[in-house]
């Protein structure tokens, strides 16, 4: 068997038959672990001194709990709900500031007509 290495000697990945050029170290059957093929994970072999060892600092990956579709649609739902409050609110304050706009033209245009006479 060959594998490929990192930098770290963690085993990323092994040949059986054929070639790659990645997979450059020959590993003899005798030093290959009974369950390195049923156990192989990433980071989970490391490449010491010529034999293959279980990885001391590996860490098994903690699967992430995925939301079901009914869970993804509230979360769509509840995020159409705020955004549309938002909306409104600011709807609200444009519409107070374009009276307030109007409300000073106005007093502008009677004080315009209040000094031309």
């Amino acid at each position: 068997m060959n594998i490929e290495v990192d930098k770290n000697n963690i085993i990323v990945s092994f040949i059986v038959l054929g070639s790659n050029d990645q997979c450059d170290i020959y590993v003899s059957p005798e030093k290959i672990p009974s369950n390195f093929f049923d156990d192989f994970k990433s980071n989970y072999w490391i490449y010491l001194d010529n034999v293959i060892v279980k990885n001391p600092n590996f860490v098994e990956d903690v699967p992430v709990k995925s939301q079901s579709n009914d869970e993804k649609l509230a979360n769509l739902a509840q995020q159409l709900a705020t955004s549309q409050i938002l909306q409104a609110k600011t709807n609200a304050q444009l519409i107070q500031q374009n009276a307030m706009l109007v409300k000073q033209v106005a007093d502008l245009q009677s004080e315009k007509e209040t000094t031309n006479g």
